[in-house]
């Protein structure tokens, strides 16, 4: 069964088969966070990464008057301006698996 789940998200969530070398960037009460420092890319004036939020406790949130999506863990692609220092979220997923939300900028931009 665990195989089953494994080879699913590495189907769907092909991010995940490749190398990560995540870092703990920090915590709250709510979740505990990390950075993927392989994932790292600057393109011009602007570094994007992907960032993972595990939480302590199932979260939920409902999307567009949608039924509720139930998850334990985030991960998104964010794409930074160091100089003006703003970010946006350019993709996220919310998973219900066990696997890392909180950034700032200077420890992205200083790497």
């Amino acid at each position: 069964m665990r195989l089953n789940y494994l080879i699913s998200i590495l189907l769907f969530f092909p991010f995940f088969a490749t190398a990560e070398t995540w870092v703990d960037v920090g915590a709250d009460t709510e979740a505990k966070y990390y950075v993927d420092l392989d994932s790292i890319k600057v393109e011009g004036a602007n570094t994007n990464v992907m960032k993972k939020g595990i939480y302590t406790n199932v979260m939920g949130e409902k999307l567009d008057g949608e039924k509720l999506v139930v998850f334990k863990i985030t991960m998104a692609r964010l794409e930074l301006d160091c100089a003006r220092e703003l970010n946006r979220v350019t993709q996220i997923d919310m998973l219900s698996a066990v696997s890392y939300t909180h950034l700032t900028l200077p420890t992205i931009c200083s790497v």
